[in-house]
């Protein structure tokens, strides 16, 4: 049977800051549906209010899925960046006969992790405040690529980033809102389900040790790479595709 892949981007962030990513999981794997899904307050959804409890977000991805009859809440694998990981998990929790993998890149919680250890306080206040400035629609997304890429010869990003931030973009009172989910977030155990935990050592967003945290929780496979940023899929998405392979064949 075919899996069905769902994607979900993290904080502030929509679908089209997947970019070439999804043309190469896609081609990874030929036979399976991949989908989507902006979460709430972002990217389709950024005239929404941004949920306090990453719960909500849960619901309002399932209730999206669950409006599409060509999609089934069965069988899902899902992706999931930051804080996009965190719906990953409440998602797998509270509704384990819908979910058949998770693989969460770079995520967190509150009761595993404390803030201090979380996330780069000093980084993120540094980026509200540009975003607060009302610094140029370039100013801004430069300085998102340089927190979560450890790359530098990403103009071509800049560029359709920039692109995106000028035609729809993640209210500040939005991200706000999403930083504060993500703040009060609380992983449970899962049933039936062991997720594939990838982090990056060199991530300058949120700290290595967060993932580490999960996975000693949670069980399963931890892997780590050694010198990309926060956006894993971008700075190294053929690692990503490959270690999820790994991941599969070993399952």
């Amino acid at each position: 049977m075919s899996r069905h892949w769902l994607l979900l981007r993290g904080l502030g962030r929509d679908h089209r800051h997947w970019g070439a990513f999804i043309a190469k999981f896609k081609h990874a794997f030929p036979d399976d549906k991949v989908s989507v899904l902006d979460t709430c307050g972002n990217g389709d959804f950024a005239t929404l209010n941004s949920p306090l409890l990453i719960a909500e977000y849960t619901d309002h991805c399932r209730l999206e899925l669950g409006e599409k009859p060509e999609e089934l809440l069965a069988n899902i694998h899902l992706v999931a960046l930051s804080l996009g990981g965190m719906i990953a998990l409440d998602w797998a929790h509270r509704f384990p006969q819908e979910i058949s993998s998770i693989t969460l890149i770079n995520t967190s919680a509150a009761n595993l992790t404390p803030w201090y250890k979380r996330i780069n306080l000093v980084a993120v206040a540094k980026s509200l405040l540009v975003i607060m400035s009302k610094g140029s629609d370039e100013a801004i997304e430069k300085e998102i690529l340089q927190l979560t890429s450890n790359k530098q010869q990403y103009a071509d990003t800049l560029v359709h980033w920039t692109e995106y931030r000028r035609v729809q973009r993640t209210s500040l009172f939005n991200l706000i809102r999403q930083l504060i989910a993500a703040s009060r977030f609380k992983v449970k155990s899962l049933a039936n389900i062991t997720p594939l935990v990838l982090t990056s050592r060199k991530d300058r967003l949120v700290n290595n040790i967060a993932s580490q945290h999960i996975h000693h929780y949670l069980g399963g496979t931890l892997i780590e790479h050694s010198s990309v940023g926060h956006d894993l899929p971008l700075d190294d998405g053929s690692w990503v595709i490959s270690k999820i392979k790994q991941y599969l064949a070993l399952s």
